[in-house]
């Protein structure tokens, strides 16, 4: 599970870096204006989170977002924005509600920080169909409320979420047992490359104008990583 502190991780001097380099041991992280750590979720908390029920990303102007499931809530997440040197969330946390009718807890969350603006997107399973949700914010400001982006797959996942080229926005989402995977752009479906196993893991990137989907099987450690 993921941890229950987020951790402002400071700048290391140059000599500290050099002394890692060579494997010297470093009694405690050096001092600065973000530290020690700074808690979101209660210790008694940390098992509602796994892999996929938290985020973070960093704009160009130094704010941070952090986001994380609205766990056994109505449907949406939480957000906060972090200032430099602060340990408070900017006008506290914010949620963001799903639209979707009785929607489930949002999982599978992925922060994209823009000019000033950061978008939300994380996976709905509602007993009434499963979707991808987006919303957006200015820092420290309440969501939107979430939109549906694209159906989805009921027991499916939100895989990965990218602004490529022309700023458009490209999802990976997989069904159920992620036997099935599915690319879109800006919400609509634009693939569906077939993989030779059930995916546990998958990554999007971008070598040009050209999106590339890494794969990895799931359970296994030894398989080498398929890309399409």
């Amino acid at each position: 599970s993921v941890s229950a502190a987020l951790f402002a991780a400071p700048a290391v001097p140059g000599s500290a870096a050099s002394a890692l380099g060579q494997g010297a041991a470093i009694a405690s992280p050096v001092p600065g204006p973000q530290w020690p750590e700074l808690v979101l979720v209660q210790f008694a908390q940390h098992a509602r989170f796994g892999g996929r029920g938290f985020a973070a990303v960093s704009d160009d102007q130094g704010d941070t977002f952090v986001s994380w499931t609205n766990f056994g809530k109505k449907g949406g997440v939480f957000l906060c924005t972090l200032r430099t040197g602060s340990s408070n969330c900017l006008n506290g946390t914010q949620v963001s509600t799903s639209t979707e009718p009785s929607p489930a807890p949002g999982t599978d969350i992925y922060l994209l920080a823009g000019h000033r603006t950061v978008r939300v997107l994380w996976f709905d399973d509602s007993d009434r169909g499963a979707s991808v949700q987006e919303a957006t914010a200015t820092p420290g400001g309440v969501p939107s409320a979430g939109h549906t982006l694209e159906p989805g797959s009921s027991a499916g996942a939100l895989m990965d979420a990218r602004v490529g080229p022309g700023g458009h926005l490209w999802t990976l989402t997989s069904n159920g047992d992620g036997a099935q995977v599915r690319l879109a752009k800006d919400g609509v479906v634009v693939a569906g490359p077939a993989v030779p196993w059930a995916v546990g893991y998958a990554q999007l990137a971008f070598a040009g104008g050209t999106a590339v989907i890494a794969v990895q099987k799931a359970g296994s450690l030894s398989s080498p990583v398929d890309y399409a």
